[in-house]
């Protein structure tokens, strides 16, 4: 008996084998995800309680001012004449505006400022 009859079966057994160790590997990386977010969690769980302890907000407060500057009704245009000229015009009411005025009706822009 030659040693060559066995190799489909040999070939066989170490895809199955390989198959295995890559499905535990992927189990693995999973709980390892897993783990890392509880980590994640714990800490930031603590940095807020050493923050509360020590009289310190936990998150940033950013004092953006109403104006027209980051309303979200704003509409810049170029001006004809000259393009390195801008203006502003408020969508609600329909009228020219400068970067300083402010409103009632302002809403904040999240893409106007940069945090």
């Amino acid at each position: 008996m030659s040693i060559y009859t066995n190799i489909p079966d040999l070939t066989v057994f170490l895809f199955l084998v390989l198959l295995c160790l890559v499905f535990v590997q992927m189990i693995m990386l999973f709980r390892i995800k897993k783990l890392a977010r509880r980590i994640l969690k714990m800490f930031a769980n603590f940095q807020t309680t050493i923050n509360q302890m020590n009289g310190l907000s936990s998150t940033k407060f950013i004092r953006i001012d109403k104006t027209c500057q980051y309303c979200k009704h704003r509409i810049v245009y170029f001006h004809g004449d000259n393009e390195s000229y801008f203006y502003l015009k408020c969508r609600l009411k329909d009228k020219n505006v400068n970067q300083n005025d402010t409103c009632q009706q302002f809403v904040l822009d999240p893409q106007s400022y940069k945090i």
